[in-house]
């Protein structure tokens, strides 16, 4: 069945995107997928998933949509622990809530809520200061540390999405750094959680793609070029 649905959205979504990027966003997809544990609603669901969100108009909005439909279908399982980032929502420099600073901010506030809500620290093994002062030398070491807390059976999906947002002078040293830190936790052999990252840029992006060496885990999608007939992609949407 998964197959069939598989197929069925390949052939519909071809008429409405750029082949080249459609075939190689969505071979990245299936392996990203594969990654994850057999279940089979999972895979019907994030392929159905695919035939909704290709069908946007502009391709940074089916990737902001595939982030938060991915978000709320693992929020309802409790073996995953599922952060998520949304770059587009906060890019003014003035926001308290913009850079890669808040970003992992963000991301460790949803761990804490989600698997250490009974969780006692020792305070002076905590750089308290640090922490308030959004350091990200600082925050980064800390979500990685908590996420070693965490047990074999659990699975942390961190998505940050649209982070070409952060790719200037002033942000782009502490995104390396952020970046850097999640994928050190995908690709930790020796981590008892498993780590995956999914990475979406709605643009053309420089540094992610220096520091991304896509493997098992790992996923940076970009956006696809859209020739405008969504109709068909419509039609499947409501079929599934």
């Amino acid at each position: 069945q998964a197959a069939k649905v598989a197929s069925d959205v390949r052939r519909t979504v071809k008429s409405s995107f750029d082949e080249h990027g459609l075939e190689k966003t969505f071979s990245k997809i299936e392996m990203f997928l594969a990654t994850f544990p057999e279940d089979e609603n999972i895979i019907l669901a994030s392929i159905s998933l695919v035939a909704c969100t290709l069908k946007a108009l502009k391709a940074g909005s089916a990737l902001s949509l595939v982030s938060a439909m991915l978000m709320q279908g693992l929020r309802t399982r409790p073996s995953f622990a599922s952060v998520v980032f949304f770059c587009r929502q906060h890019p003014e420099s003035d926001d308290l809530f913009a850079g890669p600073s808040a970003l992992i901010r963000s991301l460790t506030a949803q761990l804490l809520r989600q698997d250490f809500a009974n969780f006692t620290f020792c305070q002076k093994n905590v750089d308290m200061e640090g922490l308030r002062g959004g350091d990200v030398g600082v925050l980064c070491p800390f979500f990685e540390w908590l996420v070693r807390q965490l047990p074999q059976q659990k699975t942390v999906v961190c998505v940050v999405d649209a982070v070409e947002t952060y790719e200037t002078g002033e942000y782009e040293d502490d995104l390396r750094t952020v970046m850097q830190s999640l994928l050190r936790l995908a690709r930790d052999p020796n981590l008892l959680a498993t780590v995956k990252v999914l990475v979406t840029s709605h643009e053309n992006t420089v540094s992610p793609h220096e520091i991304f060496n896509e493997g098992e885990g790992i996923l940076l999608m970009e956006g696809l070029i859209s020739n405008g007939d969504e109709k068909g992609m419509m039609d499947l949407d409501g079929e599934l």
